[in-house]
């Protein structure tokens, strides 16, 4: 099998599950490194994994589809995990280095409120930020860099990559073959992303309530 460069227009927009359908098993060997490359690496924050994981679970309930949802869920989970924890090891391997050193264009006092941030609030921002396209593929990154515990980043990296795989999975599952959801994809996507931000909307309000009640 070749892989062209138009065959891969798919990551700027055209139809991902068409794409998908035409390539069999070896979908399965292109999801996870997209998934791993969004999650691993911080040049690459505009890969679709949203989008795919939800086109590949929608494709999954046709009969002549050689893919299986629960498949996905498993394989995209651990692309997820593992993309993670090569971007928590960047992070915590520049990190140090940065911390060290007086670079003009870091500001060393949002340097430390960053490793202060991740220190109280790490394990939230790493489940949530599976959610948020861009902020998902830095997050770990920073993590690293503000040397956030190994041992609790793993744990939150696991609950939160099986969260975002599973719900974009299985949502693409059981919505995804819904003759309105098909006629309208991108604003299905839309929609369950919405719903996915809302504990994170709700938990930085109630976050920022609380620093306007203490400096009252």
């Amino acid at each position: 099998m070749s892989v062209t460069i138009n065959d891969l227009l798919f990551i700027f927009g055209t139809d991902i599950g068409e794409m998908l359908a035409g390539y069999g098993v070896w979908a399965y060997v292109i999801m996870f490194v997209i998934i791993f490359c969004e999650a691993g690496l911080v040049i690459v924050p505009f890969l679709p994994g949203d989008s795919m994981i939800f086109a590949a679970a929608t494709l999954s309930v046709r009969q002549d589809s050689v893919l299986n949802v629960h498949l996905i869920v498993l394989l995209l989970s651990l692309a997820a995990f593992t993309g993670y924890i090569l971007n928590y090891a960047i992070g915590s391997y520049i990190g140090p280095r940065v911390f060290k050193r007086n670079y003009k264009i870091i500001s060393r006092n949002r340097l430390n409120q960053t490793r202060d941030y991740f220190k109280e609030h790490g394990a939230r921002t790493i489940i949530y930020a599976r959610f948020i396209p861009v902020v998902r593929t830095f997050a770990p990154f920073v993590a690293g860099v503000s040397e956030m515990q190994y041992k609790r980043f793993v744990l939150f990296n696991f609950l939160g990559g099986l969260a975002w795989v599973a719900i974009y999975a299985y949502s693409g599952y059981f919505l995804g073959n819904i003759p309105f959801v098909k006629n309208h994809f991108e604003m299905t996507i839309l929609v369950v992303l919405i719903a996915t931000l809302l504990p994170a909307a709700y938990a930085v309000l109630k976050q920022t309530r609380k620093k306007n009640v203490s400096t009252r």
